[in-house]
């Protein structure tokens, strides 16, 4: 078990090294930098950045405090930053060479920097979107439903990720807009808390005021798991669960609903999808 885990782990490193010596080679390469000392400061930073999320996952477990949080905070939010920009340098540098083979002048610094300009505002939108779950309204038909069901509504909250970026004020607004809806009842389906955060218990006081006329109810995640009890690829789901990976399904009389979620773990970044609550209103 231990060998996998390492090799596991020094695969995602080298996935990210790897990933970080593309990005170096293709900067240096569309901005002409020649020069050898700001080229060894630029390939020293983005090695460190590269390690810097392994390294803070690791620091925070042996250890938190202020400075281990802010370096995880920094190097999630700079993994989800990356994630962005890498993309975008590969598109300009395909840019530029389709319009040097169609024989045209291609302003090469130019093109890059605003595909980097647009990587970061885009990265921008995703930690505000991260932040600011929306209210998903479903109507759910069942037949012969109960009737002391009907019209009911029901509330539906996922990885919420409660923990070093989704802190006491993100829980107290979620309280707000969920007793707001005046649920029947509210589900929680796990990854309630982080798994990064050594202490939860301050968060007590906020999930004490959800209010719902049958009661919260609550099934424990992976992340509750590392609290004291990983996500698959968001790339591969629709290949796993073959079309089962968001949404509202129904086969025949059963139906099922797989939310985005509210929280992020790692980045606090939301550019693929948006942060949810689901409301089932049963017909």
């Amino acid at each position: 078990m231990a060998i996998k885990i390492v090799l596991f782990l020094a695969s995602i490193l080298s996935l990210t090294v790897g990933a970080h010596l593309l990005f170096y080679i293709i900067v240096i390469r569309i901005f002409t930098i020649t020069g050898p000392a700001l080229k060894t400061l630029l390939l020293i930073v983005l090695l460190l950045l590269a390690l810097s999320f392994m390294a803070s996952f690791l620091l925070l477990q042996w250890q938190e405090n202020p400075l281990t949080v802010w370096f995880y905070k920094f190097s999630a939010i700079w993994i989800g930053l990356f994630l962005n920009l890498l993309p975008a340098v590969l598109a300009s540098w395909i840019i530029i060479a389709a319009i040097r083979i169609s024989g045209s002048y291609a302003p090469a610094r130019l093109i890059a920097a605003i595909c980097i300009v647009a990587a970061v505002l885009y990265s921008a939108y995703g930690v505000w979107n991260a932040f600011h779950p929306r209210i998903k309204k479903l109507e759910v038909r069942f037949e012969n439903l109960p009737h002391q069901w009907k019209d009911k509504t029901i509330l539906h909250l996922s990885d919420v990720h409660l923990g070093h970026f989704y802190g006491t004020e993100f829980l107290n607004n979620l309280v707000r807009k969920v007793n707001a809806l005046n649920p029947e009842a509210i589900l929680i389906t796990g990854d309630l808390f982080d798994g990064m955060a050594a202490t939860i218990s301050h968060f007590a006081a906020g999930l004490n005021q959800l209010n719902a006329k049958k009661g919260v109810f609550f099934v424990t995640g992976n992340h509750e798991t590392y609290v004291g009890l990983n996500r698959a690829l968001n790339v591969l789901t629709k290949l796993i669960y073959k079309g089962y990976d968001y949404g509202f399904h129904r086969l025949s009389r059963f139906a099922i609903y797989t939310t985005s979620g509210v929280g992020t773990w790692g980045p606090p970044m939301r550019t693929g999808n948006s942060p949810e609550i689901v409301v089932m209103n049963f017909k």
